[in-house]
């Protein structure tokens, strides 16, 4: 009997004098109970071994089927202390933010999250530099506004189906190491993609396609000979910003996928030489976007809304070429026009439209009404 009891002391002072993890969220702690076994200290009470959650080969994958095992997820906190990590996977999980900033994890590893719809922010960006992630994947995250990469390796990288966010950007310290692929897809808010800040080292394949509000692809780094860009649909890109034009213009002279609005612009520039369906350049103007704000503007459009026709002033009183399609992209009218010149509008039903021109790439939204 003195033998049992002395062991549960020893047993109590030695977790009592272990580095003890935080864990609020009881489906998360009953997760690490059962997956990361050293980090049991035997009770449900907000606490776990920190050691325990820092041995090598353990993943961390919640699925839907765990809510009916551990409960709700709707707290992550605890998960930083995990070290060693092989992979990291999310799908379906209930918590509005991801933030694995203090995360240090010295071992190539896996980060996904799928179909978290109440997901709105993930912060990768202080994961420890020597990692690799030999995936980072990120696909229909509804609610996903902001995703803040990290300073590491990466192989693999992509972002689909996710209509919320509006820019990519890997940070500087940032390296793509090849033979690696990137993809871009059917991310509706998309304006702006930038990898000038990473070093690349192997070969990309660079896949952008389907992004619908796609203005800015900025390449500009010094690695475009490591690049094998495959761009399609993408119907508001225009100029690509690269740091070798010549070399852009021989290198990707067969881009596959260019679209009607692709070609027609880089036609209109570029009369009698139609081998690239994009305008290479080192410095795009990348800043430009769907303009609704003509104080910004080097035109501007009135009535509007309007009705049987427009107006638009150009402050240079230039002539300019334009198109007007409707929000899914699909050409309904171009010309050339002049500043002050009206442009007939009455076949137009009501609804958005935009005028796309090539005074600095400006496209400018205006609306039809009855």
């Amino acid at each position: 009997m003195k033998t049992a009891a002395s062991l549960f002391l020893l047993l109590n002072s030695f977790i009592s004098f272990s580095q003890l993890t935080y864990v609020p969220d009881d489906a998360l702690e009953r997760y690490f109970e059962l997956f990361f076994p050293g980090a049991s200290n035997g009770s449900i009470d907000n606490y776990v071994i920190t050691s325990g959650l820092q041995q090598p080969g353990n993943g961390f994958v919640w699925e839907p089927s765990y809510q009916t095992l551990f409960g709700t997820l709707n707290d992550l906190t605890g998960i930083q202390d995990c070290k060693y990590l092989d992979g990291i996977m999310f799908t379906d999980i209930s918590p509005s933010v991801i933030d694995l900033s203090t995360l240090n994890n010295g071992t190539p590893f896996l980060f996904a999250a799928m179909n978290c719809n109440n997901l709105t922010s993930i912060n990768l960006s202080n994961v420890h530099a020597s990692n690799t992630f030999s995936q980072l994947s990120v696909e229909g995250c509804n609610q996903l506004t902001q995703i803040n990469l990290p300073p590491s390796n990466i192989t693999d990288f992509g972002i689909f189906g996710c209509p919320l966010i509006t820019t990519i950007s890997l940070p500087v310290g940032s390296k793509i190491v090849g033979p690696a692929n990137m993809i871009l897809q059917n991310n509706i808010s998309l304006t702006h993609f930038d990898l000038s800040n990473a070093i690349i080292n192997g070969g990309c394949d660079l896949i952008i396609e389907d992004n619908q509000n796609l203005t800015c692809i900025n390449l500009k780094g010094g690695y475009c000979n490591m690049i094998t860009p495959h761009l399609s649909t993408n119907p508001f890109v225009f100029c690509v910003q690269v740091d070798n034009v010549n070399y852009s213009n021989t290198a990707w002279s067969n881009l596959s996928g260019q679209n009607w609005l692709e070609q027609w612009y880089y036609n209109f520039n570029n009369p009698g030489n139609t081998n690239n369906p994009y305008i290479y350049s080192t410095n795009c103007n990348c800043a430009a976007s769907v303009n609704e704000n003509e104080n910004l503007s080097e035109l501007s459009i009135f009535p509007n809304p309007a009705s049987a026709y427009i107006t638009v002033k150009n402050r240079t009183d230039l002539s300019f070429g334009y198109i007007i399609t409707d929000i899914q992209g699909k050409k309904l009218m171009s010309g050339k026009a002049n500043s002050f010149e009206k442009i007939d509008t009455h076949m137009l039903n009501s609804g958005c439209y935009f005028l796309h021109t090539d005074v600095n790439d400006e496209v400018i939204k205006f609306v039809i009404s009855d």
